[in-house]
């Protein structure tokens, strides 16, 4: 017999990290509330796919300052499900909430929301009411008061812009993507390229449209932006902007359809 030794099997899968954010904007720490969404984040996803709900499964990662939940396929190798739930997180944060706040249980948890025979172990971990809170400020549309009421209207999105990328592209088709940027070229992401070659390989036009003269810190950065311009359209901006908000890109759809991103980064 031996001691304090811990069986396990390791496979490769599909996976999707999430990264949940506070009021402030800061990453989400509560060990109820993580594990909570956690499992009406897996739920959800499968009821939204039709799948069987054994065919994912979760956990949550805990780093320094802050916990995430990360949802995988069960299957070796992986079957493509838990990878989608960045193309869907809209539909499956709404029904996330509507169940959980239209389940009638006056507790924590109940096998109607929240219990199964994998969360009845960890009844001290679920927090329905704390989860509820949570969806319902993230459901919202938390636009700032200078963007309310315009016209067009405006509508936040959630993940990062690569995931609307990426998402429009899975439902509609790009035909088009102008990424407006700043001068400062150091300060440009290069590591987000690869999702940029993907889409222009299929015959998705890419223009970088450049705000300002480009400001070079080195010899190194001119060689960037000759490479960059060897595979792309490079433009000079006009410095547009709605209000104190950059234009960050715009997409053009395959049915010709026009939507614009703003953000409050530069």
């Amino acid at each position: 017999m031996k001691h304090n030794i811990i069986l396990g099997s390791r496979f490769n899968t599909d996976f999707t990290e999430i990264r949940l954010t506070n009021n402030d904007g800061s990453f989400i720490n509560d060990k109820k509330l993580v594990y909570t969404l956690g499992v009406i984040f897996k739920k959800s996803l499968a009821e939204y796919l039709a799948i069987e709900e054994s065919e994912l499964g979760f956990g949550v990662k805990k780093y320094k300052n802050h916990q995430t939940i990360f949802i995988y396929d069960s299957a070796k190798g992986g079957a493509g499900y838990a990878s989608q739930f960045n193309l869907f997180t809209r539909e499956i944060l709404k029904n996330a909430y509507y169940v959980l706040s239209n389940c009638s249980c006056n507790q924590a948890a109940c096998t109607k929301c929240l219990v199964d025979r994998a969360t009845q172990w960890h009844i001290d971990d679920l927090d329905s009411a704390a989860a509820i809170a949570w969806l319902k400020k993230a459901t919202s549309n938390q636009l700032p008061e200078e963007l309310q009421g315009k016209d067009p209207a405006f509508s936040t999105i959630f993940g990062s812009l690569l995931d609307e990328i990426n998402s429009q592209n899975y439902h509609y088709g790009l035909k088009e993507i102008n990424i407006h940027v700043n001068a400062n070229c150091s300060e440009w992401q290069l590591e987000n390229f690869e999702t940029f070659e993907r889409l222009k390989r299929n015959n998705c036009q890419i223009n970088f449209i450049v705000e300002g003269d480009i400001a070079y810190a080195n010899n190194q950065e001119k060689v960037t932006v000759l490479l960059l311009a060897s595979n792309y359209n490079i433009r000079q901006g006009k410095n547009d902007k709605i209000n104190s908000f950059p234009i960050h890109l715009s997409l053009t759809l395959e049915n010709n359809t026009h939507i614009s991103y703003v953000s409050k980064e530069s």
